[in-house]
């Protein structure tokens, strides 16, 4: 899992006529910002996820899973950003990004100054006073992907027959090798709910509602349904009559038949080849499935964390049977 936070950069010349540089203008200093930083020893203390989470007080789990962090500058679209990342080895949960977002706000009000990082950078213009701050809580972009230079797909006037919120998409280019330009999909909310880049999908009558989001090469078929602010993403395919809901993180995962994902759980395959969860029949995740696992009419209650890194995949004891076909 990538976490990645934008936060504006503010400059002030210092020298001449004092002067509150906005982000466009900011956009010619980037060298300028980019080269201070390298010699920053706070921004050294930014690069070191230990040094950084070192008084961190929340759940123990997040140290572990979180393998590399940076901060770093990107020029965007007519402003230049601050970029604080987060690479993590296995996903976390809603709750443990909720922690983590917290801990970073705390950063950046440390004697309430408001930035987290204050350099004084040379420059042919003078000297410039450099701040990056956060007016935002600090929400993170999961497993972001850059911009589509073109959008893959509208949505229509079709209507669903049953939810009137809900409406079908069409695409308005090749997507991938199944759906072509002009081919209906399923059913959406919102355009949040369907990146605009990838070859992610929604087919048949699949729906993703409230502000659930399907991304990458992910993809949801038949009736299944992801809703709350669930997130899928990877190669994940979710089919049949599967739900995936509430705070559940998917990535590069199987989820068939009438298994449900919910709450905060995680399931995905930690970057592996074949070493990817599936979860079938009638099963209910709400714990962490990290890696190669069959998953067959089980509960996976919250706090329960299942971690397999091989190719082998492990079949989770049978637990539940008879369960009825959850009600859509």
């Amino acid at each position: 899992m990538k976490l990645e936070l934008f936060m504006p950069i503010q400059g002030r010349m210092l020298e001449g006529k004092p002067s509150i540089l906005n982000e466009k203008e900011l956009c010619a200093y980037e060298k300028d910002v980019n080269d201070i930083l390298t010699i920053s020893q706070v921004f050294s203390y930014l690069q070191n996820p230990k040094k950084f989470l070192e008084a961190f007080e929340g759940d123990a789990q997040i140290r572990k899973k979180i393998a590399s962090m940076e901060v770093k500058t990107e020029l965007g679209k007519d402003a230049l950003y601050g970029v604080m990342r987060f690479q993590c080895d296995q996903g976390l949960s809603y709750s443990e990004r909720e922690q983590l977002s917290q801990y970073v706000d705390l950063q950046f009000q440390k004697e309430k100054v408001g930035y987290l990082l204050s350099e004084t950078v040379e420059t042919a213009s003078g000297k410039m006073q450099l701040e990056l701050w956060n007016p935002y809580t600090s929400d993170f972009w999961i497993d972001g992907e850059k911009s589509a230079k073109s959008q893959k797909y509208k949505i229509t006037e079709i209507v669903h027959p049953v939810y009137p919120k809900l409406h079908r998409i069409q695409a308005l280019r090749d997507v991938n090798e199944t759906v072509k330009e002009g081919d209906l999909g399923g059913y959406v909310q919102r355009e949040w709910n369907l990146s605009q880049s990838g070859t992610s999908w929604i087919y048949e009558d699949a729906i993703c509602e409230d502000l659930a989001r399907v991304q990458e090469d992910a993809s949801l078929r038949h009736h299944a349904k992801a809703s709350g602010k669930s997130f899928v993403a990877g190669k994940t395919e979710a089919t049949d009559f599967s739900q995936i809901r509430g705070y559940a993180y998917v990535k590069d995962a199987q989820i068939k038949d009438r298994a449900i994902i919910c709450g905060e759980a995680v399931v995905e395959s930690l970057g592996i080849a074949k070493a990817f969860p599936v979860i079938t029949g009638d099963s209910r995740v709400r714990g962490e499935i990290h890696g190669s696992f069959l998953v067959e009419d089980t509960s996976v209650s919250r706090g329960k964390r299942l971690v397999n890194p091989s190719e082998v995949k492990q079949r989770v004891e049978t637990d539940l049977k008879n369960k009825k076909q959850p009600q859509r």
